[in-house]
């Protein structure tokens, strides 16, 4: 047990030690397993967010230098915390399964002299803490930004600045504890509500589009700090006040702008009623979260870590599709272990499921953005082909990105002796049984949807054609990023930081941008003229074959099966006595 400095009574050391074990739990997530890495990653990214924050405070009170405020600032307000309560939301949904205790926690605990009100205090300090950690990060500049352009308008005294400057930051502050224990407050319910194993079924699902909405506003965001100024969303509030007040009131970024406005010394019965919202969003969902945990506390206690086996779905057609599968494509047991093995990875390892979802969230929303813009302010303008066709593109680098990055993480890594007993000299079996995999999930299933999508757009050959150029050009991509891929996929171990995302982003970037560009318009080319499909399917398979061709008769016969990361060369020091 760790020594305080300074003796303190049993029960308030308990207390210490779980809040500090909570709160480093809260740096191990399903997309992040290694505590240093992700606190590193936190610090990077609330410095970029307090900078983009202040940039769009910036942008939006810009006008305040030049006008003064009569009582308008409110719409600015307004639209910071609608961005500091999307941010909080999707900070929210990435740490779902570290929020409550999960089964190794209570089995732990229970054993241990400590009361489970302590545990239920230490748990919620930890959480107020880490969003307290976000919400500063974020209002660090802002705050300032803020105080810059506003205060001045209505008094020049120090203590009116000061007033104001903790005012802005106590409301943000409860923006960001508001939207997060509703968002944990309606994850318990529901998980309590529909059990553990059916809350399993739902919940990457529920996560992906929660994940998707809060991406699609994130980019909405950054698109409109490019063009300066508010959205139209947020300049017609005041119309919408004067006409629909009612309906105002259930937007929540509101409620605490309501309490900023009453607490800098309003008397409008509008802001007055938004106060009330606040306090009660502020309150409530933090004492619901006492109820959800105490009923999930309750459950755990009386099944600890039991789990029922459950027959699989459709079980015989399941067979049935599988011995076509063993006589047309997967004849050799090399390739059938790679192939179940993958499929099984993703489907069954929560982070790794986690991962997929999260690119897949990311894509899925840029392609609204982008038909957003496509289809003009109204949504009015009719898509373009070439915004069409670019839409399958993003999909497909997001979607085979996410597997290239997800097969290099380890699920078990002490397992691995299993494969390396059993290798096999004819090394191609196993990467061709993990193109198979590659092929029936993700990119037939992509492109199944896609299929359906475009039909409603265009008439079904077309949409047929389209989305076989897609696939053609997705698994000449899939073909570049397995080029040299000399793994096992989950077998490996990982090491943290070895994409250098921090150095190379822009790299990555210009590759997502070119990709997309290019074969939409060449994609557009080739529908003007049609026989140069012909062509360019000749070419794919051609390039196809030559990469096998390299693979087969050189790279695999050279390169080994890589079951340990190397490490890198870092510099040694001796340290002093």
């Amino acid at each position: 047990m760790k020594k305080f400095p300074l003796p303190l009574p049993p029960g308030v050391q308990q207390f210490v030690l779980l809040t500090r074990h909570f709160f480093n739990r809260l740096f191990l997530n399903d997309l992040v397993a290694f505590e240093e890495q992700m606190k590193e990653r936190v610090i990077a990214v609330l410095a970029f967010l307090a900078i983009f924050s202040a940039h769009l405070s910036n942008v939006a009170l810009f006008k305040y230098s030049l006008l003064p405020d009569k009582g308008g600032s409110w719409v600015e307000k307004t639209y910071i915390f609608t961005f500091f309560m999307v941010i909080m939301g999707l900070v929210s949904v990435l740490q779902w399964e570290v929020i409550f205790p999960d089964t190794r926690d209570y089995l732990n605990l229970k054993p241990l002299p400590v009361r489970t009100g302590l545990v239920f205090a230490a748990k919620f300090t930890s959480l107020v803490l880490f969003v307290s950690f976000f919400a500063l990060g974020m209002n660090a500049l802002s705050t300032f930004v803020f105080a810059y352009y506003l205060p001045g308008w209505q008094s020049t005294s120090l203590l009116y600045l000061l007033k104001f400057l903790f005012i802005h930051l106590f409301c943000g502050l409860a923006a960001c504890f508001s939207i997060f224990f509703l968002s944990i407050f309606l994850l318990g319910m529901t998980m309590v509500i529909l059990g553990p194993r059916i809350f399993r079924l739902f919940s990457s699902l529920l996560r992906g589009v929660l994940m998707i909405g809060l991406a699609f506003l994130l980019f909405f965001f950054l698109l409109q700090s490019m063009e300066g100024g508010l959205p139209k969303l947020f300049t017609h509030l005041p119309e919408l006040r004067a006409t629909q007040t009612s309906s105002l009131l259930y937007f929540p970024p509101l409620w605490f702008v309501g309490l900023y406005e009453t607490w800098l010394g309003t008397t409008d019965p509008f802001f007055l009623k938004l106060r009330w919202l606040a306090l009660l969003a502020l309150f409530l969902p933090s004492l619901a979260f006492f109820l959800t945990m105490g009923l999930g506390y309750q459950r755990q206690l009386k099944k600890p870590g039991k789990s029922k086996r459950t027959k699989p779905i459709l079980h015989q057609p399941r067979r049935a599709l599988s011995r076509i599968l063993h006589k047309l494509l997967l004849r050799h047991p090399l390739q059938r272990a790679v192939f179940y093995f993958y499929q099984a990875g993703l489907k069954r390892s929560p982070p790794h499921r986690l991962r997929l979802i999260s690119y897949l969230a990311v894509a899925i929303a840029l392609a609204l953005v982008v038909m957003g813009l496509g289809g003009g302010r109204a949504g009015n303008r009719p898509l373009s082909d070439n915004l069409l066709f670019s839409l399958t593109f993003i999909l497909c680098f997001f979607t085979l990105v996410a597997v290239r990055t997800t097969v290099t993480l380890p699920i078990a890594h002490e397992a691995n002796w299993v494969w390396r007993l059993t290798e096999q000299e004819k090394k191609h079996h196993y990467f061709s049984g993990l193109r198979k995999g590659l092929f029936f999930f993700p990119l037939l299933p992509l492109f199944v949807l896609l299929l359906l999508f475009y039909g409603y757009f265009w008439d079904w050959s077309k949409a047929g054609l389209h989305c076989l150029f897609g696939l053609a050009t997705a698994w000449l991509l899939a073909e570049g990023l397995f080029l040299r891929f000399q793994k096992i996929p989950f077998t490996c171990s990982f090491m943290p930081g070895k994409a250098r995302i921090q150095y190379f982003w822009l790299v990555y970037l210009a590759a997502f941008l070119v990709f997309v560009n290019f074969f939409s318009w060449l994609e557009g080319i080739l529908f003007r003229y049609p026989e140069g499909f012909h062509i360019y399917f000749g070419v794919a398979a051609g390039l196809i074959a030559g990469v096998r061709l390299y693979q087969h008769l050189l790279f695999y016969r050279r390169a080994p099966l890589i079951y340990e990361e190397k490490l890198e060369m870092v510099m040694i020091t001796l340290e002093a006595e």
